[in-house]
């Protein structure tokens, strides 16, 4: 059987676990890697720091349980560039939005047929 592992500072003082907010990999103490799969929500990325560094993607904003959330869990919702006036369509084009993004409809004028210009990822 394995037995426990202490862990002493450098001034002496010795424990038989690892610091709060470290667990033990290899007999050391680490931060753990909180960039697992499925530990931040879709739509988002993660940074492996000192704790938990969910952050949402572009085109996307964080929804907080009692805040903003209806779901009562935190996630990654879709900004509206277009009610948000985000987007650059300018005069004759219409802003559309698209999850992440929008995209931007110029209307057909003079017998020209309408075209779509987007922005980022759609």
């Amino acid at each position: 059987t394995r037995q426990g592992l202490i862990f002493c500072t450098l001034v002496g003082q010795c424990s038989a676990a690892c610091p709060t907010g470290k667990e033990e990999k290899n007999g050391r103490c680490v931060v753990p890697d909180v960039c697992l799969p499925d530990k931040c929500p879709p739509a988002s990325g993660c940074r492996n720091s000192s704790g938990t560094a969910c952050y949402c993607n572009e085109g996307f904003y964080l929804c907080l349980p009692h805040f903003n959330c209806p779901t009562g869990r935190a996630y990654c919702a879709d900004v509206d560039e277009c009610k948000k006036k985000r987007s650059n369509c300018g005069a004759g084009a219409t802003c559309v939005n698209t999850i992440g993004s929008y995209c931007c409809v110029v209307n057909a004028t003079s017998g020209k047929e309408s075209s779509k210009i987007c922005s980022g990822k759609t």
